[in-house]
């Protein structure tokens, strides 16, 4: 069986080397042989359970396990201590991956979620989908399995044009989509600033564009690029077995009478 280290000098040999990069083993001993891989978007406590009764014990995820860019910062929390002591009786070794998939093109984590949204046999430009027939909010929600998702603009705007974006959206990104195709009807991301991006979306429409801007949530929009991730692994480590575990949407939605 390959080593998790291995595997990443394979794996990152077939990525390009980002500007910024902050990938890297989380959890665990790189040295630990490997008897399968799990990608995720996050790997929560839920993920690395049904990862370890599917004895896949390389997580590969977006996100880092342990809540902070800084986990030192959480030194003597009990959840952390609960986490660790799972990943170390488990034999579990976590990887990000997230800025060298970033560089590589074309993007499938875009990719993943027009995929998802029922858009694969469209050709983008950019970020930009022309789609063959008008489309609502409510049926991108539908496709993605959504409790709900956020709206800024008309909830019912028909969907002709559309902007797909996943992960945070900065102000700049978003300024510089309306900017670059003024037709677009709606952008589609996974989550703003909302002192930022959402203010600066909702002076657009105060300004009189008629858009809509449309938030998925942080997972919703970047789960189906990782599937993409789990496929793209298979074809490079053939020995062991890989699959998707999602972390699933976090939140659940609640309308009050």
């Amino acid at each position: 069986m390959p080593t998790a280290q291995e595997i990443l000098t394979r794996l990152t040999a077939h990525l390009p080397t980002p500007t910024r990069n902050a990938d890297a083993f989380q959890a665990g001993d790189p040295a630990t042989p490997i008897t399968g891989i799990a990608t995720t978007f996050v790997p929560s406590l839920d993920v690395l359970r049904k990862a370890a009764a599917h004895h896949r014990n390389l997580i590969i995820a977006r996100e880092s396990p342990y809540w902070a860019r800084n986990p030192r910062q959480l030194a003597g929390n009990p959840l952390l201590e609960i986490k660790q002591k799972f990943i170390a009786e488990n034999n579990l070794v976590i990887y990000r991956l997230k800025d060298a998939w970033d560089a590589r093109t074309p993007s499938l984590q875009q990719t993943g979620l027009a995929k998802a949204l029922g858009w694969h046999n469209l050709t983008p430009t950019g970020p930009y989908y022309q789609l063959a027939s008008a489309t609502t909010a409510q049926t991108l929600a539908a496709r993605l399995k959504l409790n709900g998702v956020r709206i800024l603009g008309a909830p019912t705007a028909k969907i002709k044009k559309a902007a797909l974006t996943t992960g945070m959206i900065t102000t700049p990104a978003l300024a510089k989509i309306l900017n670059d195709d003024p037709t677009v009807d709606a952008v589609i991301i996974g989550e703003p600033v909302e002192w930022e991006a959402s203010t600066y979306f909702q002076d657009v429409l105060a300004a009189g564009q008629n858009k809509a801007l449309i938030v998925l949530g942080l997972a919703a929009s970047e789960e189906p690029g990782v599937n993409e991730m789990a496929n793209w692994l298979k074809a490079i480590i053939t020995e062991i077995p890989t699959e998707l575990i999602p972390a699933g949407e976090p939140f659940a939605a609640r309308k009050w009478s």
